[in-house]
């Protein structure tokens, strides 16, 4: 837009832009401007432009321009690149284990009870071993709060496979959202994981 009445658009100009990343200084862009036309501008932004992960502010101006400004957030692999999965997911290593867990939920009926049945994984194979002080925690999607507080799992035999059971008030109602939290310390780290389920599944 024109300096004189922030309304007409402004053609021709030729328009400066300044970037701040993540907080620091302003700097002249490394990005040509280009007028397309209509008081619209294109900026072909530099790779240095935006190699620094947070809040990315941008400043644009000109001779006889309103100045326009923006606020953009870099994320870790950039918004304006292909993002590579097999290169790029969660950052991890050849060396790094991945851990995950798998929590069942199973509506019986004729027994009046909720069925939890939780495996945990490393690296794809269920985890035979090393699985300590387990625990599930249920919370109540509509307002944060436990329908099951913490509560301890029992092993399955020597299957390595965990399980509770849950009656009376501590059983989901149909129509209703639940998270199931779990907890357990594996190779002397606490992991926990969550995952939203609904007996209507």
């Amino acid at each position: 837009m024109t300096l004189t009445d922030n309304i007409m658009a402004a053609t021709g100009n030729t328009v400066v832009i300044n970037i701040s990343k993540d907080g620091g200084a302003f700097n002249l862009a490394s990005g040509a401007v280009s007028f397309l036309g209509r008081g619209w501008y294109s900026w072909a932004g530099h790779t240095w432009d935006r190699d620094t992960r947070g809040e990315l502010a941008i400043s644009a101006s000109g001779g006889g321009m309103a100045q326009s400004d923006f606020k953009y957030v870099i994320t870790q692999y950039g918004p304006f690149s292909v993002f590579d999965a097999s290169s790029k997911v969660m950052g991890i290593g050849s060396g790094d284990d991945v851990y995950y867990s798998d929590v069942t939920f199973n509506v019986d009926n004729t027994n009046g009870r909720d069925e939890y049945t939780v495996n945990w994984f490393r690296n794809g194979s269920t985890l035979t071993t090393g699985v300590s002080d387990p625990t599930l925690q249920v919370i109540k999607r509509s307002d944060g709060s436990n329908l099951i507080q913490p509560t301890g799992l029992t092993e399955i035999g020597s299957l390595h496979l965990f399980k509770f059971d849950a009656s009376g008030i501590a059983r989901t109602s149909a129509g209703d959202a639940y998270i199931s939290q779990v907890q357990a310390t594996i190779n002397g780290t606490t992991r926990t994981w969550r995952k939203i389920f609904s007996r209507d599944n």
